[in-house]
Order: structure tokens, then sequence, then C-alpha cells
């Protein structure tokens, strides 16, 4: 794919991914503002956390990986209809897969509440039963989203996330306004709200989807389909895998945080949903937007240079947005966190809580940013096994430290784990990536990356002058002291990085 090409995808995908996250963060906001840091919202936030798992070991994660090379090829050797056949078998084989999946996890949950007394555990096994069934929605439309990015369609699948945050915010508006509920009659609402914005979800892409020439129907798999189905199977197992490591270091962050404080899940997921914003708009569009063109690349064994290209690119551009942007939120947090969430029932003593965690996790955000370019790569080359072998590295890691560290600095440990386990896997695939390719290049030029380093400095300091002067004013209206100050921070810092770093824009980014 051309460079021009690329920057303009990544560009698209950016903007629509933009308006899911501001619209993600309007929700948190509206979430907090009704729950706070109460033992119901953490009940809430953790029983969430198993559908989401499903939806990335069977949806957008592992088999998504998966089926892009062997649709990619397919695509490739005999055009569009076949690819969509092969899609529409793949469809119907995982709906039947979820269905067992979801009566297997219902019944097991409904077992381990069985044999559990304490009432707050019960609360969230409760929540986490009703909530099962969007996992099937939500897998279904991340597999559809994937055929959609195949063949070009990015903006469909990046804007999809917006109809679930607005569903969940009506709903909650809904319940507060019409009924007057409070927390424990409004979580009923909010997963009512979920359910909506996931048919919604899945929904929109098959519309799309259809219109691209899907039909989508059960029918017998001929020999050719089998043999590709197999062929996604192989790469898919030792996949998903690799995502269950991922999903149960955080299902495990999750749990243990809500074991030694119903507030902690809360703090620790609005501390991750910030560092995330840069890593979903950003480099999430970069890897969305590269791994279709790698997949191709790699298919098609084009010669090493264009792997480089393509790949060295998408490094730097990885780099050159998330470091200024962790320096940044660094910076900042304490505002951001403000304007954000402080209001209703969460108070300034929560947002003074979460400043650590948000401080930890500026760090595992930059290399968060480089391990989903990694994990990629290996998918592109039909290796979803190496991912693997170092996630249980990374599992070991995690939870040795999440059973330690909290006894010794509270809630900041479990942010110190799992920033600490981040690190290692990406490092790891790192280096045995370049065992693969020997000649794969990290680096495009030493100067390019020096420049931008040496720039994210000047990011701070101007970030951090401008809060110190800011200090004397307005102390009457906070709030408004707070986006004021980021708002000309983050400008004028802004606004020197991309003067600093203009010939790196135009070298890499723009070029034809």
């Amino acid at each position: 794919m051309a460079k021009d090409k690329i920057f303009k995808n990544v560009t698209l995908v950016s903007s629509a991914t933009i308006i899911s996250r501001i619209s993600g963060f309007l929700r948190d906001t509206v979430f907090f503002a009704f729950f706070g840091v109460s033992e119901i919202g953490g009940a809430f936030l953790l029983a969430f956390t198993l559908p989401n798992m499903f939806r990335k070991l069977l949806g957008e994660g592992a088999l998504s990986s998966a089926i892009m090379p062997v649709m990619s090829a397919q695509h490739s050797e005999r055009g569009r209809p076949e690819m969509l056949k092969l899609f529409n078998q793949i469809f119907f084989q995982l709906l039947l897969v979820l269905i067992c999946a979801l009566v297997c996890s219902c019944g097991l949950v409904a077992l381990i509440k069985s044999h559990v007394d304490n009432s707050k555990w019960q609360l969230a096994l409760s929540l986490t039963t009703v909530l099962m069934p969007y996992s099937v929605l939500i897998c279904l439309a991340a597999i559809v989203s994937a055929a959609l990015n195949l063949l070009g369609k990015f903006i469909i699948t990046s804007i999809n996330q917006v109809w679930m945050n607005f569903s969940m915010i009506f709903s909650m508006l809904f319940g507060k306004i019409f009924f007057d509920c409070n927390t424990e009659q409004l979580v009923y609402f909010l997963i009512v709200g979920v359910w909506i914005g996931g048919l919604i979800q899945l929904a929109l892409p098959m519309f799309a989807l259809i219109r691209l020439g899907w039909r989508p129907k059960l029918e017998r798999n001929t020999f050719d389909t089998k043999d590709k189905i197999h062929e996604v199977i192989k790469l898919f197992l030792p996949g998903v895998f690799g995502a269950a490591v991922e999903q149960i270091n955080l299902l495990i962050a999750r749990t243990i945080a809500y074991g030694f404080d119903s507030a902690a899940v809360s703090l620790l997921y609005i501390a991750s949903r910030i560092v995330e914003f840069p890593v979903g708009v950003f480099s999430n569009a970069i890897t969305t937007v590269f791994f279709p063109s790698m997949a191709k690349i790699i298919s098609s064994h084009a010669p090493l240079k264009e792997v480089n290209a393509t790949f060295s690119m998408c490094l730097l551009a990885i780099i050159w947005i998330l470091v200024p942007s962790s320096v940044g939120i660094f910076t900042l947090g304490k505002e951001i966190l403000s304007i954000l969430f402080q209001r209703g029932s969460f108070s300034l003593t929560d947002v003074l809580n979460a400043m650590p965690i948000l401080s930890i996790y500026c760090i595992s955000m930059i290399f968060s940013g480089i391990l989903q370019l990694l994990v990629r790569c290996f998918h592109a080359m039909k290796d979803t096994r190496t991912p693997v072998y170092v996630g249980f590295l990374v599992l070991i890691t995690n939870v040795t430290l999440s059973l330690t560290l909290p006894k010794l600095v509270g809630v900041a440990g479990l942010a110190i784990s799992t920033t600490a386990a981040c690190i290692i896997q990406c490092l790891s695939l790192a280096a045995l990536l370049k065992v693969k390719i020997p000649k794969l290049r990290f680096l495009m030029d030493h100067k390019s990356y020096i420049t931008t380093i040496a720039s994210c400095f000047t990011v701070g300091v101007i970030a951090g002058a401008i809060r110190f002067l800011l200090q004397p004013y307005f102390s009457e209206f906070p709030q408004l002291k707070n986006l004021i100050t980021i708002a000309i921070g983050a400008t004028a810092a802004a606004s020197c990085y991309f003067f600093l770093t203009r010939n790196i824009i135009r070298k890499y980014f723009l070029k034809n």
C-alpha cells in the first residue's frame, strides 16, 4: 500500500475513532457521575470484563487475526465472491460456538455463585450472568468488521462503538430522569442499554457487508472451504491462548482489585481509559490499516525491502504519537481527571486517588501501542504460537506481582504489575521478531527517533510551565482553570512538537 494511501486510511480511521473515544468518555462521565466509586459500580465494571473477554478472544482479537490472512489469500486468488462464501461459513460456525460457550459460561458462573456467600461477590456474579448475551453480539460484530476492513471499509467499523456508548448513556439518563432510580436499580437499565447497543453494533456492519455482496445463509462446506476453515482453526487455536493470557491478566487485576477494595476497580478503569485514548485513536488506527497491507505483502511473498518500509514507518508513527501523548498526560493528569470525571458522586478525593495510577499507566501506554504492532506482525506471518509462549511468561509475572505489590503500595501495585508485564511482553516479542526476520529494520534512521524523543521533553516543559503560571488565577472556578490549563497547555505543547518534528512528518508520513 502506498504511503499516501496508508496515511489517508490512518487519518480516516483515527478521525472516526476519535468520535468513538469521545463518546466513550461521555459514557464514562455519566457512569461515574451516577455510580462514583461505589461497590455496585465496581461490580458492573468487573462483570463487564467477562463478555469483553469473549470479544477479545473470539471476536476482534485472535479470530480476526486468524481469518484475515486466510481471507486475504482467498480474495487475492479467487476474488471477492469466493472470499465472502468462506466468510459466510466462518460466521455461522462461530455463531454455533458462541451459543455453546454462552451456555457453558452462564452455567459456570451460576455454579460459582451457589458456593459464594459474600454479598459483594454475589452481586458481581449476578451482573456477569445478565451481561453475557452481549458477548455473542459483539463477537459476531467483530468478525464482520474484520471482513469490512479487508475490503477497505474502515470507517463503519471504527465508528461502530459510538452506538454502544450512546445506548448506554441514554439508558442511564432514561432510568434516572423518568424513574428516579437508585444505583441498584439504575444498573439494570444500563445492562439493557448494553444489549441494545450490541444489537446495533452487529446490525450495521452486517448491512454494510451485505451491500458488498455477502449473502448470509446456512450451507454445507465444500472441500476447498473445509481446507480454508481448517487453516483458520490452525491459526486461531494458538492465537486464542495468547489472547486469553492478556485477558486473564486483565480479569485477574480487576478481580484482585475488587477483593482488595471495591473502589480500586473504578480507579484502575478510569486511569486505563485515559491512556487508552491515544493508543486506541492512533496506534490502533495505524495497526488496523497496516495489518491487511502486511498480510497481503506476506502472502504475496513481497521483497524484504517492502516489508521493512511498511513496518518501520508504522513503528515510527506509533512512537511519534504515543511518547508526547504520554508526557502530556503525565504532566496534566490531575486537570484531565478533574474535567472528565469530577462531578456527581465522583469527588476531588477520587481524582487524587486516581492520579498515581494514571502516572504509572503513562509508561505502559507507549509499550502497549508498540505491542499491538508486534503481535499483528506475528499474525501476518501466520505465527500465532510465539505470542502465546511470551504471554504465559507475562501471565506468571503479572499474577506474582499482583498478589504481592498491593500489600506493599496499595492499589498502585496493581498498576505497576500491569505495566511491568506489558514492558516484558513488548521487549520479548521485539527480540523474537528480530530473530524471525533477522534483517527487519526497527529504526528508519536514528536522527528521527532522537528528534522525536528530544521534542517530547519540550512538550513536558511547556505543559508544566503553563500549568504553573496559571495556578494563581481562576481559583474561584477550579474547573474553568482546569479547562483553560488543558486547552492552552496542550495547544502550545502540540504546536511546538509539530514544529520541531515537521521534517519527520514531511519525509515519512506525507511523501508519496
